[in-house]
């Protein structure tokens, strides 16, 4: 049997999107793979940004809050309860394109351009001058970690 970690879905990479007029992004082929991204979670980060979750991986964050054992249960409780208050459904349309909600694109002001940020069973979506800020920052601090882990 597979471990969870091999189990997920990669999104590699970084990718600059429009959206449209219905606040619709195309999602990159290569991220859609053969069709295995049917449905997903939008959760806001804090006010950085907008996460894109798989199922599995809205499903792995839920059990893992339920199971915090460094958490107050009610602590985790509240984490639960606005976890999952904050989250939408979305599902790609048959040309790979998904639906962002009007108070998210707000929210994160997307409608200038956004950055699609890969990741392992999650992506996020940034406004695009924010995330080109934000990268120009982090891009230091990567490589030492980088080089401790063998990178």
């Amino acid at each position: 049997m597979e471990s969870a970690a091999k189990s997920k879905i990669s999104f590699p990479g970084v990718f600059r999107r429009q959206l449209d007029e219905k606040n619709r992004f195309t999602i990159p082929s290569d991220w859609r793979g053969k069709g295995e991204v049917k449905e997903v979670y939008l959760v806001p980060k804090g006010g950085e940004c907008l996460l894109v979750l798989t199922v599995e991986e809205f499903g792995r964050v839920t059990a893992k809050g339920e199971k915090l054992e460094e958490t107050e249960p009610i602590e985790a409780a509240k984490f639960l309860r606005h976890f999952h208050a904050a989250a939408r459904r979305g599902a790609p349309d048959g040309h790979g394109r998904l639906v962002l909600p009007e108070d998210f694109c707000e929210k994160f002001t997307l409608g200038d351009g956004i950055a699609l940020v890969g990741g392992s069973g999650r992506f996020e979506i940034w406004n695009l001058a924010r995330w080109d800020r934000t990268a120009e920052v982090e891009q230091p601090e990567y490589q030492p970690v980088a080089r401790r882990m063998g990178v």
